[in-house]
């Protein structure tokens, strides 16, 4: 009995010490002292920017295995220059980025990212933690481990190699951002932009067309991956409206009843990727391709809503045919937002399932 209680009482004291560890480190990166970066707020509503930052995460998640194509398109010659520069070079960095960074799930990098100066540094320049579907302890030593890759890899020299490919896509999408989001904008009316300002940035050692759209420090972040044919507005309109939708989505969760936000649940999640498993993520998606599919012209309009279909996104289709209603009636699309929602109340999970 007495040996009994021993063991209990030092696991008991070995699962405290842990707990005591996590809080630890999950107070150390919330807490990270932050200095807020010196440069002057862009003039413009839209910006666009090269990134060094999202440069770097990127070099390491590929350098990690990282290998997804888009539309199985061949990597972007940056790209490309990349892996092959680092599949030369010994780095033992890797070994501490394999705990830390996921190259399945690219996005808590990139937002980590964006709470961080560039490198070599990588000073903190955002207080808190900004990405509440992780917590902040997953970061933990994360910035110590890139300024260690940064300096292995010798990285200066390999961004002043394909930095003129991403100021050329910069200068691209400064001619065509703005309008894409303003055009988001005009089909939202809202009394005023839910965010202050829109980055847009680059990001060319990722797959084409695939995008990220966090926001963060009063900014809606639009982080794109490359395209075939020059800049790609649906692309900006659908990151940005992460940002600029997704907040009221998230806030009229409810017109959807928990019963039937269940059953839609259940019998969508097996369909659709990881980056979706959640209802919450997976309602903000369909509501925001569905708007894709109205902001699109006419003609493309049944192609974007068959790719939410593809993808299990299947929800997007019964909301674009209800934000018709919308469009005619005027307002803006947070009034109707709960009626947008509850429409879905009235379908047939295993319908929706069982269609083509």
């Amino acid at each position: 009995m007495k040996i009994r209680l021993r063991i209990g009482a030092t696991l008991g004291l070995l699962l405290a010490a842990g707990a005591v560890i996590l809080l630890v480190a999950e107070a150390a990166v919330r807490l990270q002292p932050a200095v807020p970066a010196a440069e002057a707020p862009a003039a413009e509503f839209v910006s666009v920017r090269v990134d060094e930052r999202l440069f770097t995460v990127f070099a390491a998640l590929n350098a990690l295995g990282y290998d997804t194509r888009g539309f199985d398109l061949p990597y972007h010659p940056a790209r490309q220059a990349a892996r092959d520069y680092l599949a030369a070079r010994p780095l033992p960095s890797l070994d501490r980025l394999r705990w830390l960074l996921n190259p399945r799930q690219p996005y808590p990098a990139v937002v980590w990212a964006l709470h961080f100066g560039g490198p070599p540094d990588f000073r903190r320049q955002v207080a808190g933690w900004h990405n509440p579907s992780l917590p902040a302890l997953s970061a933990f030593g994360l910035d110590a481990a890139l300024r260690d890759f940064y300096r292995e890899a010798d990285l200066g020299t390999l961004w002043a190699r394909v930095r003129p490919l991403y100021e050329a896509e910069a200068e691209a999408y400064r001619q065509a951002a703005p309008a894409a989001v303003q055009a988001a904008l005009d089909y939202a009316r809202p009394a005023e932009p839910p965010a202050g300002r829109v980055v847009v940035i680059p990001n060319l050692l990722d797959a084409y067309y695939s995008g990220y759209g966090p926001d963060l420090a009063g900014a809606a972040y639009v982080v794109v991956g490359p395209t075939e044919n020059g800049p790609d507005a649906g692309l900006v309109q659908h990151e940005a409206n992460h940002s600029l939708l997704g907040p009221l989505v998230q806030a009229n969760l409810a017109a959807v009843t928990p019963a039937q936000a269940q059953r839609l649940h259940a019998a969508l999640r097996g369909q659709v990727s990881g980056s979706y498993g959640t209802w919450e993520a997976l309602l903000e998606e369909c509501v925001i391709r569905a708007v894709d599919a109205r902001l699109a012209a006419p003609a493309w309009r049944e192609n974007a809503l068959h790719q939410a279909d593809a993808a299990g996104l299947r929800l997007a289709r019964p909301l674009a045919e209800k934000l018709v209603e919308y469009e005619a009636a005027g307002g803006s699309l947070a009034e109707f937002m709960p009626a947008l929602l509850a429409s879905l109340n009235g379908l047939d999970p295993q319908a929706l399932v069982g269609q083509p």
